[in-house]
C-alpha cells in the first residue's frame, strides 16, 4: 500500500521524456515517470515552492525556496 501524502503540488515541470518533477509537497522535489512510478527525489533544507529547467542545454534544474535559490545539473532535459 502506498503512503498517502497530505500535501499539494505547487509546481509541475516535464522533461523531454515526459518525466514529471513536482515541488510544493514539503522540503523535497519528487520525480515520476509518465506512468506515475517514482523515479527519485531531491531533499532541500527548506520548502521549495517553484522549479524550472534552464541553462544552455536545458538540463539545469532551478529550485526556488522561501529563503534561497538552489540549482543542480540533471540527466533529464526540460521540455521546450
Amino acid at each position: 500500500m502506498r503512503p498517502r501524502l497530505k500535501a499539494y503540488c505547487d509546481t509541475l515541470r516535464l522533461s523531454r521524456r515526459a518525466d514529471m518533477a513536482t515541488a510544493g509537497a514539503g522540503e523535497e522535489i519528487r520525480t515520476a515517470s509518465p506512468q506515475g512510478k517514482a523515479i527519485g527525489f531531491v531533499r532541500l533544507p527548506e520548502r521549495c515552492a517553484n522549479l524550472c529547467f534552464g541553462g544552455p542545454k536545458n538540463n539545469r534544474l532551478y529550485m526556488a525556496s522561501s529563503q534561497s535559490l538552489y540549482a543542480l545539473y540533471a540527466e533529464a532535459h526540460g521540455a521546450v
